[in-house]
């Protein structure tokens, strides 16, 4: 097991007014860089310090990635942006409520997983390696929410990790409003073993 604490001066959204999808939109576009993304997107990760050797007998948390309502909204615009779809949100917002509308009120804890033969970024797949054992994630005062295999076109890894996050992602979906904007201990049970506790701070996020 491995405890990391983390914590921001923030405050996280759990319901985006208009100007606030406005400017999840306008940070995955120019005039903003990638440099800014980057710094945007490494709030919202925990770097669990690896323990384990590289290729290990049983499995590792790499990485826990929180995906708020906000940066959902960026993410999704991001998406667009980097298959050349110049249409997305360009005229209003209607189409970027309709993309966040599932995910109206939750957040996303996803964990990323080193599982045992290897898969890393010398595999040379984000799909590579078995499949995604059973895994649990609990927020302390909030509960325990089985995980389900997470796929997103992309993901970022927090600035300078190493290995670098690629397939092997879990994650689960809690309400936004019982987390609130507070620290919560998350804990990540694979197979029946608790393989790693965070304390994250959700009060540091949009």
């Amino acid at each position: 097991m491995i405890v990391v604490a983390t914590g921001h001066p923030r405050a996280m959204k759990t319901s985006l007014s208009y100007v606030d999808l406005e400017r999840a939109v306008a940070l995955a576009r120019w005039p903003h860089s990638d440099a800014e993304r980057v710094r945007f997107h490494d709030r919202y990760l925990t770097i669990v310090p690896p323990d384990l050797s590289p290729v290990s007998p049983v499995p590792a948390v790499i990485q826990i990635d929180v995906v708020t309502e906000f940066r959902r909204a960026e993410l999704l615009t991001e998406e667009h942006e980097r298959s050349g779809d110049s249409s997305f949100a360009r005229g209003g917002l209607a189409d970027a409520k309709a993309a966040i509308a599932p995910w109206r009120g939750r957040v996303a804890v996803d964990v990323h997983l080193q599982l045992p033969g290897g898969c890393g970024p010398e595999s040379g797949s984000p799909l590579c390696g078995p499949v995604i054992p059973p895994t649990d994630i609990t927020l302390s005062g909030v509960g325990t929410v089985h995980a389900a295999p997470a796929l997103r076109p992309f993901w970022y890894a927090r600035s300078g990790s190493s290995p670098v996050p690629l397939g092997n992602v879990a994650e689960a979906m809690f309400d936004a409003t019982a987390i609130g904007s507070k620290p919560r201990d998350v804990r990540v049970i694979v197979d029946g073993t608790q393989l790693a506790r965070v304390t994250i701070d959700f009060g540091g996020f949009e």
